[in-house]
């Protein structure tokens, strides 16, 4: 079974003081790849906890995503085993 690797190449906070909510939200920025590097277009990262926050890679295998702190995402792609991860800033 094949692996999926990700790199985060950027992690941005949101002030929580302008959020409705006390929850704050960082934006999670990343490119999906196989074992050789090879990035993998339409790869899902969506939230474990909530089925509506999530998005598909681009054809360059990068995403972006505006998720709560300390969520957990799922890296999901065909014929790969899920990937978990948790969002935050380090």
């Amino acid at each position: 079974m094949r692996l999926i690797l990700i790199f985060f190449s950027l992690l941005v906070l949101i002030p929580s003081s302008i959020l409705a909510q006390s929850t704050e939200l960082i934006t999670v920025t990343g490119i999906v790849v196989d074992v050789d590097g090879n990035p993998l277009p339409g790869a899902h990262v969506v939230s474990k906890e909530s089925s509506n926050t999530g998005t598909a890679t681009e054809v360059d295998g990068t995403f972006t995503l505006k998720v709560e702190k300390g969520i957990v995402l799922i890296v999901r792609f065909l014929g790969f085993k899920p990937l978990e991860f948790i969002a935050n800033t380090e």
